[in-house]
């Protein structure tokens, strides 16, 4: 389609799932899922190590600087799709 970005992990997903049907807040919501991993891990980790806990979160802080920093200077596709995408630019004009 004219103006849509090549997504080709989107267009992937797309043959198994409607995207549109993917909730937005469970799309927002997946920047968590990494700091719940080692919530969990550390529960699990019978030594305690504060030493350990501590480089972990900083380098999950990192990371999720990061992540901000990239999805601020790069341009994606709307993850509902390129027509909804439309109706919300023409909705803003």
């Amino acid at each position: 389609k004219e103006g849509q970005l090549l997504d080709a992990v989107g267009d992937w997903i797309g043959a198994f799932a409607n995207p549109d049907s993917i909730p937005l807040v469970f799309l927002d919501a997946s920047g968590g899922l990494p700091a719940l991993g080692f919530v969990v891990l550390y529960a699990l980790n019978y030594n305690r190590c504060v030493d350990l806990w501590t480089k972990v979160f900083l380098v999950a802080c990192c990371m999720a600087l990061s992540k901000a920093v990239l999805d601020l200077v790069t341009v994606l596709p709307d993850s509902s799709g390129w027509s909804n995408c439309q109706v919300r630019l023409d909705k803003e004009a």
